[in-house]
């Protein structure tokens, strides 16, 4: 559910002015508050705290996956269905995942998608083919990535009411403004302290997968980071990466929410099946009964157990940005990276159903993690 017009009106600025096409230096989103500020026309190099954290390289880092689990994972993000069954059966003619979908409208995209072809369903042929049918709500206030331009700008500048703004932005592009009271306590606790920027920083630093610090600066006690669905979207903005221009932005930190764990959830079951009790990640998901992949042996617990506070959030999370980086062999910012993030947001929507268009796919041979 959306946020409603009177609650937005008095959380953000009524003077905010969405962008228009992809010529962001043209953008002053507040033009009364900051009329002389606009966001980089053509790149923003990272900030000091995320760029160290990434100076460690794939081959300093321990490694969580093996060579028998990339390999599969490998397999099922390709986008060539027509291998042979006994090679790939769960892309052999039939859907890699697919479900029933609402009538909202963040579901328009897909809709409208030239390969929308059975109406009230969704599916894909593969996790990179579930990328490309990304479905999300238009946001009036703009992109993920202007957003993400215009928070790392006031970031840039140490803007803090700029920075304030643009979180609340970010909040309600997801959908989540009115379901994230403890995001927002943050944000607004933090800007007026004058620490939002630097906890922004700080917090992403330590989610990017080549970082190994501890994680126990996450948390709901004042001065600890927030990780829930609302948060992590602020930091997974705040790494995007614009380095090679705006039309090409790079990730490595994950937007970790129910859909997403509810994904990985349903990718962790499949590689350990017919032997689930083997599978070391336990991925928290999503609270709603669709978006939960459990299968007798395999359980996985919903984001508000008691056992799944913020510090174990930020670890699930930063452990799965590691394994997308692993699957890559990419260990930096990617493109990659960017579009798996899309990926296992659409597969999240609902793990326990399929579109009824086609035959469930079979379960995959059991692979195992190290």
């Amino acid at each position: 559910m959306r946020t409603n017009t009177m609650t937005v009106s008095a959380l953000l600025d009524n003077n905010w002015i969405p962008p228009k096409g992809d010529d962001i230096s043209k953008w002053r989103p507040l033009p009364d508050t900051h009329p002389d500020w606009f966001p980089a026309a053509s790149n923003i190099e990272p900030f000091d705290e995320i760029r160290k954290a990434r100076a460690c390289d794939g081959a300093n880092r321990e490694k969580i996956l093996s060579n028998d689990c990339i390999s599969t994972l490998e397999r099922w993000w390709s986008e060539t269905p027509e291998l042979p069954k006994s090679e790939n059966p769960i892309l052999h003619g039939r859907h890699f995942h697919c479900y029933p979908h609402s009538a909202h409208r963040s579901f328009d995209d897909w809709t409208n998608h030239a390969n929308c072809n059975t109406p009230g369903s969704w599916w894909c042929h593969s996790i990179k083919n579930a990328a490309a049918h990304y479905s999300w709500t238009t946001y009036a206030g703009g992109t993920f990535e202007q957003l993400a331009i215009a928070l790392q700008s006031a970031i840039s500048q140490n803007s803090q009411r700029l920075a304030q703004e643009c979180c609340l932005r970010i909040l309600d592009w997801g959908g989540v403004l009115h379901r994230s009271p403890k995001t927002r306590s943050w944000i607004n606790r933090t800007y007026s302290c004058g620490t939002l920027i630097q906890d922004i920083k700080d917090a992403t630093a330590l989610l990017c997968p080549s970082s190994n610090a501890p994680l126990i600066k996450f948390g709901q006690n004042p001065g600890q980071y927030p990780m829930n669905a609302g948060s992590t979207k602020i930091f997974s903005a705040a790494a995007l990466d614009f380095s090679s221009g705006f039309l090409n932005p790079k990730q490595d930190v994950l937007i970790f929410d129910g859909r997403v764990g509810a994904a990985l959830g349903l990718i962790t079951r499949r590689l350990f099946h017919p032997n689930p009790v083997a599978a070391p990640f336990r991925f928290p998901r999503g609270v709603e009964s669709k978006r939960d992949p459990s299968r007798p042996g395999s359980k996985f617990p919903a984001m508000s157990a008691p056992t799944i506070n913020d510090q174990i959030r930020a670890t699930f999370a930063r452990t799965a940005s590691k394994a997308i980086q692993e699957t890559f062999d990419n260990f930096g910012p990617s493109t990659e990276f960017a579009l798996a993030e899309k990926a296992l947001f659409m597969l999240g929507y609902d793990v326990t159903q399929h579109c009824g268009h086609c035959q469930q796919a079979t379960a995959p041979t059991a692979t195992h993690l190290t």
